[in-house]
């Protein structure tokens, strides 16, 4: 109730204790379900006129770019994509941040924009991070590869080293410094700080994927909490180790 009150509407799923009611193919056959209210106007009024809560798995394959726009649900899902109720762009971009509340001390699953000390000023108690040991995922996102684009991928610590770099490269990147830009096919350049640069990061991924380049190269963020969850997409999405 602390965590609904703190941050819903938001992007904060919380994973509790599935009652009875709660169909297997939701659960995935586990114990626990995940509970988000969703801070957007129509999926709420949608959620309003249903009168129902909704199973709302992701908009995409499984292991590919999360989707942020009605255009990325049909290119992932093509044929087989049911009707889409066209909301827009995603406004926050990554995915939600999963706490899991049936642990002790509460475990956060996933990283997003809501941050683990952001959690623990509203619960008033200290939270433990990771998948934690369970017969079955309590979260998506739990793979070592996952969102990831088709065309390879690598994070760059230091973009003046390009050398090594092959042919037909695209870029990701977000600071001003000294980026030989020229030696890339194409740049996206996103904001410098973790909000916008969260909220472009999948559609810059999505149309890079497209472009049939060689290597999508994309400059490391900084290693602090407020990149924390555009670090490990960025780290899912190239198969990077931790």
């Amino acid at each position: 109730r602390k965590l609904a009150v703190a941050f819903w509407p938001g992007p904060l799923t919380i994973v509790m204790e599935a009652s009875p009611a709660i169909a297997e193919n939701v659960t995935a056959g586990g114990s626990t379900v995940g509970v988000r209210m969703p801070n957007h106007d129509v999926a709420l009024r949608l959620i309003k006129m249903t009168n129902l809560p909704l199973a709302a798995p992701s908009a995409n394959k499984s292991e590919g770019i999360s989707p942020t726009t009605p255009t990325d649900v049909l290119r992932s899902l093509g044929k087989d994509s049911p009707p889409i109720v066209d909301g827009g762009a995603c406004a926050v971009g990554i995915e939600s941040t999963v706490i899991d509340v049936t642990t002790d001390p509460p475990r956060i699953l996933r990283p997003g924009v809501i941050t683990r000390s952001q959690i623990e000023a509203a619960l008033g108690v200290q939270t433990a991070v990771g998948g934690g040991e369970f017969s079955i995922e309590r979260s998506p996102g739990q793979m070592s590869r996952h969102y990831s684009p088709t065309t390879d991928a690598v994070i760059a610590e230091l973009l003046t080293e390009t050398e090594s770099l092959p042919a037909n490269s695209a870029l990701i990147y977000f600071s001003d410094g000294d980026i030989n830009l020229g030696i890339f096919s194409r740049s996206v350049k996103l904001p410098a700080h973790p909000e916008g640069y969260a909220a472009g990061l999948y559609a810059a991924l999505h149309e890079l994927d497209q472009g049939k380049y060689s290597t999508i190269v994309i400059e490391s963020p900084p290693d602090t909490e407020e990149w924390h969850a555009i670090r490990d997409r960025l780290r899912r999405a190239t198969g990077a180790s931790a």
